[in-house]
């Protein structure tokens, strides 16, 4: 044994420090057109607002062509699911942002609005809007003011031509490239032989 090790003083018990570090938790929800709904992308961790905002841009925004990010930290998500227990503490009148999950495994897309003094109050009231639960899995609520979104203009996808990150824009690419070498007709038997080859 190396005689650094020895140096090394040994502990038991729990750890001082928790393993997973001083990051919080972060919802994202990409808006693919404007005018449209937001729709569940994914899940990050990120030290503040600023720095999920540019993560998710990093991450999310060059998965596939959008216009707009929202980053919730999930601590504030509130829902009629066990995972996110509505608080039932009242505060003033506040606007709240609800989201539906439309069946299990579904992501949540971004509805209506709703003013309410508490998450419990929020849910109940887009519960009041979304009547039959056959037509929803689970229902979330976040006030509006701790939604950390991109402005309109800010740069999410790049300004260069990435098309090529996206399955239509790759396809589009190889095509262009083959009929460079090969005319049309040509590439149409190279596909057909090797499909025989494949299967």
């Amino acid at each position: 044994m190396s005689k650094l090790r020895d140096d090394v003083e040994l502990t038991s018990g729990d750890l001082e420090t928790p393993p997973e570090g001083d990051l919080a938790g972060y919802v994202i929800f990409t808006q693919l057109k404007a005018g449209q709904p937001f729709l569940y992308a994914g899940c990050l961790d990120a030290a503040d607002d600023d720095m999920a905002l540019i993560f998710a841009r990093e991450h999310y925004g060059q998965d596939q062509e959008c216009v707009g990010i929202w980053a919730i930290p999930v601590e504030m998500v509130s829902g009629t699911d066990s995972i996110h227990p509505a608080s039932q503490d009242v505060g003033g009148m506040q606007p709240y942002q609800v989201f539906v999950q439309a069946r299990r495994g579904a992501g949540h897309v971004s509805a209506e609005t709703v003013q309410a003094r508490s998450p419990a109050e929020a849910i109940e009231k887009a519960r009041e809007i979304h009547r039959d639960p056959k037509k929803y899995y689970t229902l979330w609520v976040v006030p509006q003011r701790i939604i950390a979104a991109t402005s309109k203009g800010d740069l999410i996808w790049r300004f260069s031509d990435q098309s090529y990150r996206l399955a239509r824009g790759y396809s589009k690419e190889v095509r262009e490239k083959w009929t460079r070498f090969r005319d049309e007709s040509a590439l149409r038997e190279y596909e057909r032989e090797d499909l025989k080859e494949a299967f």
